[in-house]
């Protein structure tokens, strides 16, 4: 911050150590605190003042003033000058941390949603084993009634086997039958003939 204002009063020989010796304390002491160090101009106005008059004292006041004011600005301004690159610096960290969190956020909310995903997926593989069990549950009682038909068509099937064999028998019967029949059909003829033979004798006989 700039001093405003300048000296009016001409500052006279008895005061002029004391203002010298202030303004030197003065200026040590801001050159102390921001480390700036006073220009040469300082020092060569300091032995100048011993020899000035008083109007030349004015002047050197007002030079004094100024070389006060500008360190004055320097260190100010090198204030501002550290404030912006500290306040720069604490931007670049903070951002760097804001960073930091989002990616962070951002790898929590991609495993939140592949979780998400991964539970969606084995609740629709849930619902999709529910049917095939659904499906598998009404295949199996098919299978049992079929096997049940199954039970009855093979239960036909022994009784129609055993009439087919009853049948068979019967045939083979008949068959064996029919095969006697020609003998015992020959057998009357060559009866029937015999008897014809003797009766044909018999009526000879009875003839003479």
């Amino acid at each position: 911050m700039a001093v405003e204002g300048k000296h009016t009063s001409i500052i006279s020989p008895r005061n002029h150590s004391r203002f010298t010796a202030n303004l030197v304390a003065a200026q040590s002491n801001v050159a102390g605190k921001q480390n700036l160090r006073i220009p040469a101009q300082a020092l060569l106005v300091e032995v100048m003042v011993l020899s000035l008059d008083s109007t030349v004292e004015l002047r050197v006041a007002e030079l004094k003033e100024e070389t006060l004011r500008r360190s004055f600005d320097l260190a100010h301004e090198q204030l501002g000058m550290f404030t912006a690159q500290w306040i720069q610096e604490l931007f670049d960290l903070t951002m760097k941390s804001l960073e930091k969190q989002s990616s962070s956020s951002i790898d929590v909310d991609m495993k939140i949603r592949l979780l998400d995903e991964r539970a969606k997926e084995i609740e629709n593989k849930e619902s999709e084993l529910v049917l095939v069990e659904k499906k598998i549950k009404d295949c199996n009682f098919e299978l049992a009634c079929k096997e049940k038909e199954l039970g009855f068509v093979r239960k036909r099937i022994g009784v129609c086997n055993s009439e087919l064999q009853s049948k068979e028998d019967e045939l083979n019967l008949v068959k064996n039958s029919a095969e006697k029949w020609p003998k015992r059909l020959n057998l009357k003829k060559e009866e029937q003939k015999r008897l014809e033979s003797l009766d044909g004798l018999i009526r000879s006989y009875g003839a003479n």
